[in-house]
């Protein structure tokens, strides 16, 4: 019996330290899967944080390019206005030009002078609705530039044909 109780407590001797082992080796592992936990609930948050902020982005996108279209709309009719414009007024700026008679060149200012409020009138409006729909931005400063163009190019005809109504 003593040998078989040798042999028992060798048997439960190997058997502790085998245990022994099996849990320091699972005591390990479970500390890297709790270290692996770790990095995935970050890795999930910053994914989480960049789909939102992608999501914002994508919305500012959608907004920006209805602005743009927004800017688009205002240039062509900002264009219109102005080709029509131009087109009136040199009509008129060679009409006067023709001599004709003092009450015909008086009519003819007065109308040119009423036109010339009406497209002023039509420039500010788009320039104020360019405004308001947009805060910033190099095409519209472009934009703005043209505007302000054209209505320097308005200011230097008005100011020529003052010229011709005070020569006569």
């Amino acid at each position: 019996m003593a040998l078989q109780n040798e042999t028992l407590d060798k048997l439960v001797s190997d058997w502790n330290t085998r245990v022994q082992e099996l849990k320091g080796a699972f005591v390990n592992q479970a500390s890297q899967l709790a270290q692996w936990d770790v990095k995935l609930i970050n890795l999930a948050d910053n994914t989480n944080k960049l789909a939102n902020t992608v999501g914002k982005l994508e919305g500012g996108v959608t907004d920006l390019e209805k602005q743009l279209q927004s800017v688009e709309a205002y240039q062509t009719e900002f264009s219109n206005t102005l080709n029509a414009a131009e087109a009136s007024l040199d009509k008129r700026l060679d009409a006067m030009k023709k001599k004709p008679t003092q009450d015909q060149s008086l009519t003819q200012a007065e109308a040119l002078f009423e036109e010339l409020q009406k497209i002023q009138a039509t420039l500010f409006s788009v320039g104020s609705r360019i405004q308001l729909s947009e805060s910033s931005g190099e095409s519209i400063s472009g934009m703005l530039n043209d505007n302000l163009n054209a209505l320097l190019w308005i200011k230097d005809n008005v100011a020529m044909l003052d010229k011709e109504m005070s020569k006569r």
